[in-house]
């Protein structure tokens, strides 16, 4: 049974009541999904295609991580577990630079998640073909197969998100 659900979004408006700090240093990236679960486990869910589990020591690390920041975590490892100070300073760089790594959260000092040009611009050609497909004329049917083509080649390049942003900005 899920038992919270966290997103970029729904930390980012938390972060403006008072119990919760607004200088998390990691975050989740937009297209992340984090789903705490009653054995206090928890999933994360990439909407650009990828999953992982994680164990109950790992969803307290996140979880404090990005409501409140690691330092916060590592104190709470310590509280909870008894681990030398050390240690679980370690264990919390070690496990957050993972996630990082994979993609599915960022340090928030560091990057806004800012789209690299190259993107934009196949973003943008993407668009012209798009328009291209619409204003030839074919049969209907070869205009679907040609959208969904580009929505195939379109999602496994950028991403669902990206993809959907993409597609709604273009009709």
């Amino acid at each position: 049974m899920i038992i919270e659900i966290l997103q970029a979004d729904s930390l980012r408006s938390a972060c403006s009541s008072a119990s919760r700090s607004p200088t998390s240093d990691y975050a989740l990236n937009p297209n992340v999904i984090l789903l705490i679960l009653s054995d206090n486990t928890a999933r994360l869910l990439d909407l650009d295609g990828d999953f992982c589990a994680i164990s109950a020591t790992g969803t307290l690390i996140l979880s404090e991580t990005l409501k409140f920041n690691s330092k916060t975590s590592v104190q709470k490892l310590v509280s909870e577990y008894g681990v030398p100070l050390s240690q679980a300073r370690e264990d919390v760089e070690k496990f957050l630079e993972s996630l990082a790594t994979q993609g599915v959260i960022y340090l928030s000092e560091s990057s806004l998640r800012q789209d690299k040009p190259l993107i934009l611009a196949l973003l943008k050609l993407l668009g012209s073909i798009l328009q291209t497909i619409g204003a030839l004329p074919l049969p209907l049917t070869v205009k679907a197969w040609l959208i969904l083509a580009l929505a195939y080649f379109s999602t496994r390049l950028f991403g669902w998100s990206r993809t959907i942003d993409f597609l709604q900005k273009s009709s």
